[in-house]
């Protein structure tokens, strides 16, 4: 693979860049909407990951029957968006994860 700056590479990252951003602006909606980190870290059955895949998957407005958190979060619209939502989602679990593995690592070192 070569190091050279393409103008393909360029326009790629250009796009990623503006979906990486859409999912940062997601992430700090759903937090305002109260999924804080300390909320976050209370949804330790997959929560966050079952609401990913509902919105990836699920496109009807009604809530689904098993919808994991507050009703307030279900609020699918188009496709892009929802797939925006999905990674937010994702984002905020892997955060959760990430403190969960510290406070592991952090009681291991005293």
């Amino acid at each position: 693979m070569s190091d050279a700056v393409t103008p393909a590479l360029l326009e790629v990252t250009a796009v990623a860049t503006l979906v990486i951003t859409d999912v940062l602006r997601e992430v700090m909606a759903l937090t305002e909407l109260g999924l804080t980190p300390e909320q976050c870290d209370l949804y330790v059955d997959g929560e966050l990951d079952i609401a990913a895949n509902f919105y990836l998957v699920y496109q009807d407005p009604a809530v689904p029957e098993f919808w994991p958190l507050p009703l307030e979060l279900w609020k699918p619209t188009d496709r892009r968006a929802n797939w925006i939502r999905t990674q937010a989602f994702l984002v905020l679990e892997i955060m959760r994860l990430d403190r969960a593995a510290k406070k592991v690592v952090d009681q291991v070192r005293g």
